[in-house]
């Protein structure tokens, strides 16, 4: 499922446009129910710059970073699964300096809440 997802992550997209992307896709038959952290809605415009796996023992599917397009700044987002065919962008809103700071190892946003 997860390399599925990958597959759909589209460079120069904002999350918004991914969230549309993905919402309503089929995989495996089913459709993808994608929703949005309120504390993410500010950030909706920012543009995917990159992306990697989300870590193994986490419901983080994908960790990726989008540039604020009013400055040079970057932001940690996650995919993260919140049962079955359900998933929720996530932000960490701390800005980063450049577009794989916010792909680094770390605890990705979304991984210590309760599902």
């Amino acid at each position: 499922m997860k390399a599925e997802l990958i597959k759909l992550f589209q460079k120069g997209s904002t999350v918004a446009q991914l969230k549309d992307a993905l919402h309503g896709k089929q995989i495996e038959g089913r459709a993808l129910t994608i929703t949005v952290d309120p504390r993410s809605l500010p950030y909706l415009n920012h543009i995917v710059d990159g992306w990697v796996d989300g870590p193994p023992p986490s419901n983080v599917e994908v960790v990726f970073s989008a540039k604020d397009p009013k400055a040079d700044k970057w932001r940690r987002f996650s995919l993260s699964r919140k049962g079955g065919w359900r998933y929720e962008i996530d932000v960490f809103p701390t800005p980063f300096n450049n577009s794989t700071a916010p792909l680094s190892p770390g605890i990705p946003p979304g991984a210590s809440r309760a599902a």
